[in-house]
């Protein structure tokens, strides 16, 4: 029951965070690289609603472990520590000059990308399909993790040292794409981009897409898909990051208040 008292706690905290989502693809290897933070000026203040500071919320996650898969079955929230066959993100504490908040790393392949936390706390469905050389990435529109107030804005940024083929990125800055969600278009963010992994320039030919006359039709489709994820749960909190960020930290604040 604390724990579920905690959650529910939780989601009334974190409205206000800022999180910056960055994500770099080479081959075949996904590094996940994500902040959740306040304003540094933030630091010291006490969280609405609570005796707690924000930096007594960060300072509590030193210790504690956030797996990096979505609904891990490995894994169990009420048992403390590390876990057998559960990985988990490596985090460190940002304190600087603009933001207070919590890091998190960690390196994907193509296969389990997909049941990334941060990515499914906020997108409840994301693939990765595969035809020949090309690979595209596809999320659902619907941002979830700023639908229920836990985000006020998400920044992706997502490099890629293969050829773009096609995006619906925000801007291109080189070989980064960034797509910034807001409360005012959170509803209607999703996120594409197409790629091809052997890095060559393709002569396309066959019938054309009559929605966009660049691109082949068959490309469109995304035959011969590699790997998908669904996921049903529709209030299940983030942010990647956010959730992993200050779940086990809040939980444990409670616990020892209750004793």
């Amino acid at each position: 029951m604390k724990k579920i008292i905690g959650l529910i706690v939780l989601m009334v905290l974190l409205t206000g965070c800022d999180a910056t989502y960055n994500m770099e693809i080479t081959g075949d290897t996904f590094k996940e690289d994500v902040d959740v933070f306040v304003d540094s000026s933030l630091k010291n203040k006490t969280v609405s609603g609570q005796t707690i500071t924000y930096k007594e919320l960060v300072t509590l996650q030193k210790d504690n472990y956030r797996p990096v898969l979505y609904n891990d079955s490995n894994y169990n929230p009420y048992i403390e520590g590390k876990q057998d066959d559960v990985s988990y993100y490596d985090l460190e504490i940002i304190d600087n000059d603009s933001k207070y908040g919590v890091n998190y790393k960690y390196d994907f392949n193509i296969k389990n990308y997909v049941y990334s936390s941060a990515v499914n706390t906020c997108y409840k469905e994301i693939t990765i399909n595969k035809s020949d050389t090309i690979y595209t990435i596809k999320t659902n529109k619907l941002v979830s993790c700023l639908e229920n107030n836990l985000l006020d804005k998400l920044t992706i940024n997502l490099k890629i040292n293969n050829k773009v083929l096609d995006n619906n990125a925000d801007s291109i800055n080189g070989n980064v794409y960034t797509w910034v969600i807001t409360k005012d278009n959170y509803t209607n963010k999703s996120i594409k981009i197409m790629y091809n992994k052997d890095n060559t320039n393709l002569e396309y030919s066959g019938e054309k897409n009559p929605e966009n006359p660049t691109k082949p039709k068959e490309e469109i489709e995304n035959k011969n898909e590699v790997t998908s994820k669904k996921s049903s749960i529709l209030t299940y909190i983030f942010v990647g990051a956010a959730v992993l960020i200050f779940i086990v930290g809040i939980f444990g604040y409670i616990k020892y208040k209750s004793v």
